[in-house]
Formats: C-alpha cells, structure tokens, sequence
C-alpha cells in the first residue's frame, strides 16, 4: 500500500526576522485644519503604534490627499502601496476606517479580495474588522455600502440645492470668466480686459481667424486670468461663445453623475437654465450673434472631414513638426492623412499628406522587423529597466528620511496655527511661514515620487514584456488589425524628411521612411 506523507502549509512572513511587515494607509487633506485628521498626527500614531508591537516592522507610510473619496485611480500612493502588496513587500495594512480607504463599496470589497489573495490583510480600526477573517466580508461590504451612500447622499444634497438655486435665479458663480469681476455678489466689467474681449469680437468679424488672433495676444503679452500669456484658439472660441459677454447667463452646462461622480457636457441629458439680462454686457447682441454665427459656419466645413471615432488610425497620427494630430480625407484616387493645422492654415507648417497605404505598409514593415530583432531591441530594455528599479530599490533609506521630514514641517505648519490662534504671530508672517512649509513639503513629495519611479519602471518593464508576448504569439504580418495596431502602437510621428516614427505602448520609437515601404 502506498505511502502517504503530509507537507503542512507554511505561513510566508516574508522576513527572515519572522515579523510581520505593516503598512500604514492614511487619507488626507492638506487644506485641512482638522488637527485630529492631519498628516502629522496620523504619522506619529502609526509609528509609535508599530514601533511598540514587538511582532511587527515598518514596511512604509502611505498617504494620500482627500481629494477624492470615490476614486481609487487618483490615489498615487494608494496605488503604490497596491502594487508592493503584490510584490509581497506586505503583510498587514493599518488603516482608520472604511471610508478613508474607499467610499466605494465596489472598489473596497474588490481590493480586499484582491489582497486577501496576495496574502495580505488589512485592519479598519473603526470598525474591528480583520479582512483576514473569513467572515468580515459581508460585514465589510455592508459596512461599505453605508460608507458609499453617506458620499452619495451629501453630493446629492449638494446638487439638488444647486440646482434650485439655478430655477430660481438665486445661484451666484464663484468665479467670473475673462472680463469680469464679482464685488459681494455683483458682477463689474474689468474694463482693460473688457477692451480686449471687444478686439476679440471685432477681429473675428473681420475676417481674422481664431488662431491669428490668440497668436496675436500672445505676442502682445496680454495676460490672461491665470496670469499666463499664451493665447490658444479654444480660449478665443470660448469668448466668443459665453453668452456672459452680451449680458446673459446659460446654467447648468455641465452636470454630475450619480455615481461615480464624473462630470459631463450637458447635451441634453438635464435641464439648462438661460437667464437674460443677468450681468452688464460686453459686447452688445448684434455683434455677439454675428460672431457667433461665423464661428457656427467654421464649425460646419470642420465636421465634414472629421475622422471616424472607430477608425484604427484614428487619433493615432500627429505631425512631427508642430504637434497636431493628423485628419483622414479622401479623393477619388486616393484615401490620405494631412496635418490639420496645415489643412486649416496652410503655409504654418510645413508638413505633407500621406497616403493611409502608406502609413499601414510603414507599420507591417516596423512590426515584422521587431518579430525578427525581438532579443536585440525589446529583450535589453527589460533588462536594463529591472536594473535600473533594483538601483531604485535601494533608495529605501532616503524615503524614510523624506517621510520625516514632511512629518516635521507638517508639524511646524500645526505650531503656526496655534500661535496664530494664541496671537503670537501675526496673520501675514503666518501665511508666509505656512506657504514656504507647504512649498517645501510639495518638492519633498515630488523627490519621493521621483525615487519612487520604480512603479514607472515596472509599468515600463510589463509594457515591454507584453510586446514580446504578443510577437511571440502572432509572428510576421502581412495586413494591419486594429485590435494589434492598439495593443503594441502609441502613437504615429510624421516629419518632413518623409519618415514615419511608430512610437510603441513602452516609449520606444521605430523610423521607417518612405522609401522603405512604396
């Protein structure tokens, strides 16, 4: 009869000490007063609470702004931390509750399967709850549920009182556009700036293109209300367009939606609000409607040669020479791509149309060549970005140093305050020692996230390797698919010396001439 032997599973901690590596998770804001809830406070706390647990050892702290508590893709740090849970850098994530570590009920049972998976466990403070407990996740999607509606009720409140504001002609903007300036509720004409909205009108209806005219008040420096000097065409446009400038107001332009809280151009979907005679006029409605009116023909003879949305190349091809993407026309002979600033302006640049043939046989000739040189180009770059993330890796040290550092100024800017409060400093030397703390704590967070590029590196390295999988599986082509062109290309350059540069999903850019491919 055969032997049956039992090997007993082993619990991998992932340090040769056997303690278990911890990973605090914090949320904050930063324009926040809430001393209970700051950076500093939240630090110190997990640090003394790590440091006294003799089983456990600081892996890192992540931390990132309440800037949004529905979206887990906006959260730098969050997504870090996620990606060293994979990396078994982790065991166990300390954090205060559900709701500052997702207000999304999807989201937060999601990832704690996720890394329940990976072996990692978090702990909600709040509400007792181990996710390494098999049976707190009902408890942690019900839990998460209420979290989620608690957001969605307080943004509906929101909204719905916004929107009775508008029906009732009692909504006030917060922040006026070019040429106006709202005094306790009243909007007032900035006359110098109403002078150049004036030029803007005039010009337009003379026959000078939105182009020429941004360009002009570029050269001109005349500043705009971000205190920049470069004029664009989509400025100009919207002039033109804001019904503000000869005295009405359109509410309600964009909306929110329910959930996920993403916001939309209103095209229908919701009511508008359209109020005459809600502010002093600019420009008076005869001009306004005549610009308004050209713009409306100009928009016309656009659409005609728009690209189809679902075509492979569409938004893929941009002119090397001044960056603007690449329009699909046709003839009767022939189907082409031409630069739209050059389409549009003519001699402004100096690129050529090229033949849509062209630009496919260009990248079947790119792609067969990577199939056959795949060790030579693609294969180094994987090596040389594991060991760049390994030279990273070692940073370790200085990040931990960088962690204090913004502890300690975070701590500086909560003794500003309460000096502030206790009137011991006065308000404007406080804001000038609280701005020149948050400066430097804003360029200690980029330091880390630069020698934190190891997550760039990696994105890098899985980019590249998929390029290899995906050669490796199709081999040489003889016609382009779209679904290929999308999984290895980023973009299509075209420059004047009649080349196309196939730039792939890693960064890596590939030239083939004309020549190569006709």
């Amino acid at each position: 009869m055969a032997e049956i032997i039992v090997i007993n599973p082993t619990k991998n901690i992932g340090t040769t000490s056997g303690k278990i590596r911890v990973a605090p998770y914090i949320r904050v804001s930063s324009d926040s007063d809430d001393q209970e809830n700051s950076y500093i406070v939240q630090y110190d706390y997990y640090i003394n609470l790590i440091n006294s647990n003799p089983n456990w050892v600081l892996v890192d702290v992540y931390a990132d702004e309440g800037i949004t508590g529905t979206a887990i893709d906006k959260r730098d740090d969050f997504n870090r931390m996620y990606e060293d849970c994979k990396e078994c850098k982790i065991d166990l994530i300390l954090t205060k509750s559900i709701s500052r570590f997702a207000r999304n009920t999807l989201d937060c049972v999601e990832y704690a399967r996720k890394l329940k998976y990976f072996g990692v466990g978090i702990y909600f403070e709040k509400e007792n709850i181990n996710t390494m407990i098999m049976s707190s996740e009902v408890e942690l999607a019900a839990l998460g549920s209420i979290a989620q509606e608690e957001s969605m009720s307080i943004s509906e409140n929101v909204r719905m009182g916004v929107q009775y504001r508008m029906k009732n002609g009692t909504f006030k903007q917060g922040c006026a556009p070019y040429g106006f300036k709202i005094v306790d509720n009243i909007w007032q004409i900035v006359e110098e700036q109403a002078r150049v909205v004036r030029l803007i009108f005039k010009s337009y209806i003379n026959g000078v293109s939105l182009k020429k005219i941004a360009d002009q008040l570029t050269l001109a420096r005349v500043p705009k209300n971000d205190g920049s000097c470069v004029w664009n065409e989509k400025h100009i446009a919207y002039i033109i367009r804001n019904v503000r400038y000869k005295g009405d107001a359109l509410l309600q332009k964009t909306y929110t939606e329910e959930f996920p809280f993403k916001t939309k151009i209103n095209r229908g979907e919701k009511d508008m609000y359209y109020i005459k005679n809600a502010n002093p006029a600019i420009v008076d409605e005869e001009t306004f409607d005549k610009a308004n009116a050209l713009l409306d023909e100009q928009s016309k003879r656009y659409r005609t040669s728009i690209t189809p949305r679902n075509h492979m190349l569409s938004k893929m091809i941009y002119c090397k020479e001044c960056g603007t993407m690449y329009r699909r026309k046709s003839n009767d002979i022939n189907v082409y791509w031409v630069c739209r600033k050059k389409d549009q302006y003519g001699s402004e640049c100096s690129s050529t149309q090229i033949s849509e043939k062209v630009v496919c046989d260009g990248f079947i000739n790119m792609y067969n060549r990577l199939v056959n040189n795949v060790e030579t180009i693609l294969t180094p770059i994987v090596t040389q970005l594991s060991e760049l993330r390994t030279q990273r890796l070692r940073s370790t040290g200085v990040i931990e140093n960088i962690n204090k550092e913004i502890a300690e100024i975070s701590e500086q800017i909560l003794m500003y305050q309460e000096m502030k409060l206790q009137g011991y400093m006065e308000s404007a030397l406080f804001l000038e020692k609280s701005q020149e703390a948050k400066t430097r704590i804003s360029m200690l967070q980029k330091e880390k996230k630069i020698l934190m590029g190891n997550d760039e590196c990696e994105k890098l390295i899985k980019k590249t390797e998929s390029i290899i999988n995906i050669i490796k599986i199709t081999g040489p082509i003889g016609e382009v698919e779209k679904t290929l062109l999308s999984k290895v290309l980023n973009k299509i350059w075209v420059d004047s010396g009649k080349n196309l540069i196939y730039e792939l999903i890693n960064g890596l850019k590939l030239t083939v001439s004309y020549q190569e491919v006709r």
